[in-house]
């Protein structure tokens, strides 16, 4: 009991300052924050590859505070860095931080710290669309599992939106699934690189056909950038002449 005091001013704080998943001085659609574009994220295995972050917000903002960990079951995934996009990039983002907190040791998961500060007169416009990418490479095909966190004793450990007034916060709707690691060069996605997958890529670099499935990183199997004939042959070579598999360097 003796405790209740110090909880009903916890409480108090709390509703007066916050609200979830909106600002409270704007009742339109709720503001949110996905990983992956709009909840979904592919990667390709023995490569580096982005998961983009994604953020909708009906009002300007001034602050942004991302406390994320990838789960441990993750581990054979590494975090490589984070990369702001142009949305975060203009005249009017005062600071653009990324803290890396814990290292991939096979046991602890990664943990980091985005913070992003703008101007007072000059905030994150209202829209919706990539804030930042989230850059990893991963071991092996799998899955890989991001979730909101707190880190530290400090105010502002968690995920918040933040008004351009500084005197309000509020926590936006958080929307994640999980990122699939899959095997690169599998362009049909049939879960084995054989012959089809050439005649995939055939048909998408000279006849306009689908690109790779989930997303094109799968067919650039050379890791040079370009999906083009040199792939179709690294391809060829692979699966006929004992060549190196693809994305291996």
């Amino acid at each position: 009991m003796s405790n209740s005091p110090w909880l009903i001013l916890l409480l108090c704080f709390a509703l007066s300052n916050f609200a979830y998943g909106q600002d409270p001085y704007d009742p339109g659609a709720r503001d949110t924050l996905w990983i992956g574009e709009n909840g979904k994220a592919f990667g390709a295995a023995d490569r580096s590859f982005p998961v983009p972050v994604e953020i909708f917000n009906d009002q300007a903002l001034g602050t942004i505070f991302l406390t994320l960990r990838v789960q441990q079951l993750s581990t054979f995934a590494k975090m490589d860095s984070v990369s702001f996009t142009d949305r975060l990039a203009g005249d009017s983002v005062l600071e653009a931080r990324a803290f890396e907190f814990e290292g991939i040791d096979g046991i602890s998961p990664d943990s980091f710290f985005v913070f992003v500060q703008t101007f007072q007169f000059y905030c994150l416009p209202p829209g919706s669309g990539c804030i930042l990418n989230l850059w990893f490479t991963a071991d092996s095909t799998g899955v890989l599992a991001i979730d909101t966190c707190h880190f530290g004793p400090t105010f502002y450990n968690g995920l918040l939106f933040g008004h351009c007034n500084p005197d309000w916060y509020w926590i936006p709707v958080f929307v994640s699934d999980t990122v699939e690691i899959r095997e690169c060069g599998d362009v049909n996605q049939d879960n084995e690189i054989r012959l089809s997958d050439v005649v995939y890529l055939i048909n998408y670099v000279f006849k306009s056909g689908p690109e790779p499935i989930p997303i094109a990183l799968m067919g650039d199997v050379n890791e040079d950038n370009l999906i083009d004939i040199i792939d179709i042959v690294f391809l060829i070579n692979y699966l006929f002449q004992d060549g190196p598999a693809p994305c291996c360097f």
